[in-house]
């Protein structure tokens, strides 16, 4: 029974065999359709990763490797609806669309991005590529805040780049040459299928950390805005209009996003101070045995950290001392209550299932099975809690 780790929604495109198919082949089949050169995907591409440079020298804590905490992608920007309503911080609807995660959640994008960009930036020319982008990304941004959820931390590029996919799909039609036209629509639906269906699935089912609600937003927003694009096409010119208008929502968006990362700095220091004194991630203990026998020293030293608390539950547990256990483990749920934006929900449910097999050994199967009601029906059914749960007649 390992830990849960601190972990955040992550506005990531599915990894998809189409998508690999597709960088094969583009730069010879696709690109060629036009002499421009996409000079605004690269530099999209670029300022992504110059940002994601720039959250791992500020971040200064991890959740793994190259992958900045929760407590850090919040402070650092990332989409939260409460800050955003309850706090006014209206910038992360700017900032979120460019932090990324972790190494491979920014390479899966910018390769989307660049494939995408290289057939879709020529078309419609490069001041509306990026327009397409910032509205999509706003999109992106409406979708994660509909789903309501209180503890959701989102970040990523991928609610923009799933709007140029949809972008791509309507404005194909304009393309004079039906046989690249059909490859267009052929590539971009594919892997717009594989980055939205999965938001009607079962998210436990699927077992990861994507943010699909920002997938479909941007995808709605980006479809709208290809198709409006479509009725303003020059045939002349064989591109969009209203050039200069593109151009100003290109460079709002930016100005607003940097307006946002300013505020983002300035505002660490104040929100370092307020968080609580977490694990550091070069800290954290690297097996459950590990876990256990650096309990007491972890409470002395985090006591506001719940994984403290939890580790600590788990080595009474090991000890046969179910009181005791039962006691950290309520001082868990409770340090994590104090400071609900710094944890992740997977993290609360194994408390939660823990503390509830220790409640069912001391005999009480009612009490087990209200601690674990919600989290049963939350976690995925590869879950080993949830079997144990389910052995115990806990969880039905």
């Amino acid at each position: 029974m390992s830990a849960p780790r601190p972990a955040f929604e992550a506005a990531s495109l599915p990894e998809a065999a189409p998508a690999q198919g597709v960088a094969a082949e583009l730069p010879a089949r696709i690109a060629g359709h036009d002499a421009d050169i996409p000079m605004v995907t690269m530099g999209l591409i670029a300022v992504l990763t110059l940002i994601f440079w720039a959250e791992l020298n500020v971040a200064g804590d991890f959740a793994e490797p190259l992958t900045p905490s929760r407590q850090a992608a919040q402070m650092l920007g990332a989409i939260d609806a409460r800050l955003v309503f309850g706090a006014g911080e209206w910038w992360r609807l700017f900032t979120a669309p460019l932090l990324h995660g972790g190494l491979s959640h920014l390479i899966g994008n910018c390769v989307v991005l660049g494939m995408i960009g290289f057939f879709l930036e020529p078309l419609v020319g490069a001041a509306w590529f990026g327009a397409l982008f910032a509205i999509a990304a706003i999109g992106g941004d409406i979708g994660t805040i509909s789903q309501g959820q209180a503890n959701l931390l989102s970040l990523g590029a991928s609610g923009a780049i799933t709007g140029l996919l949809a972008a791509a799909l309507v404005c194909a039609g304009r393309m004079r040459n039906d046989e690249r036209r059909a490859r267009m629509q052929k590539y971009a639906g594919r892997i717009l299928i594989y980055a939205t269906l999965p938001a009607y699935l079962s998210a436990s089912a699927l077992g990861g950390h994507t943010d699909y609600a920002a997938h479909v937003g941007g995808a709605l927003f980006g479809g709208v805005a290809g198709f409006l694009l479509t009725l303003t096409w020059d045939r002349a010119s064989g591109k969009p209009s209203f050039g200069r208008l593109a151009a100003g929502l290109s460079c709002g968006f930016a100005i607003l996003a940097a307006v946002g990362f300013l505020l983002a700095v300035l505002g660490s220091g104040a929100h370092a101070k307020d968080a609580p004194l977490l694990i550091p991630y070069k800290e954290m203990p690297k097996d459950k045995n590990r876990a256990m026998a650096q309990s007491g020293d972890l409470i002395a030293r985090f006591p506001a950290d719940p994984r403290s608390h939890y580790f600590r539950g788990l080595y009474f547990a090991q000890q046969n001392d179910m009181s005791g256990a039962a006691e950290e483990l309520r001082k868990a749920l409770a340090a994590e209550d104090a400071n609900p934006d710094s944890f992740s929900p997977e993290l609360d449910r194994g408390i939660r299932m823990t503390l509830a097999l220790i409640i069912r050994a001391e005999g009480d199967a009612d009490a087990a099975r209200a601690m674990a009601k919600d989290s049963c029906a939350a976690s995925p059914n590869s879950d080993e809690l949830l079997q144990l749960l389910r052995r115990m007649k806990v969880c039905s």
